[in-house]
């Protein structure tokens, strides 16, 4: 079984959609491209590497399609994406200089500027003694 964290391409990107599409507008769109890039479909005066890239494009829309076309792999794959999105956007685990931060002394807690705010409370900091400004964010909480 082929599972969705194999893949290293956007598999919406394969079919120009996104994870918004509806299971049947997905569906229209990989009959659409299975009938265009079937090699059955192919012209056999095409030259060898044409019809090589269609054969290419074709087995790229089959294998989107075993994933995005069952519901629950589908679900697993989108899942997989956002964890895989989250974890490149969120500083886990790595130095940021407090002057990044805003800190707000009523609650306690850093505030770090990215598309969602990271907090971190002043307990949760870890800093080397060699150098205060550099906190390293542990045990983060998202909010």
């Amino acid at each position: 079984m082929t599972s969705a964290l194999e893949f290293s391409v956007d598999l919406y990107a394969v079919f120009d959609a996104n994870n918004k599409c509806s299971d049947d507008e997905l569906k229209r769109i990989y009959q659409k491209l299975i009938l265009k890039y079937h090699p059955d479909k192919i012209d056999r005066d095409l030259p060898k590497h044409e019809k090589d890239k269609y054969l290419d494009r074709f087995i790229e829309i089959d294998k989107a399609w075993k994933i995005l076309g069952h519901a629950e792999k589908r679900k697993e794959y989108d899942a997989k994406c956002q964890e895989n999105a989250v974890s490149r956007k969120w500083p886990m685990n790595s130095e940021i200089d407090l002057d990044e931060m805003d800190y707000n002394e009523a609650d306690g807690y850093f505030r770090y500027k990215t598309q969602q705010h990271l907090m971190i409370s002043i307990n949760e900091l870890h800093y080397t003694p060699s150098t205060f400004k550099k906190k390293t964010l542990f045990n983060s909480t998202i909010n």
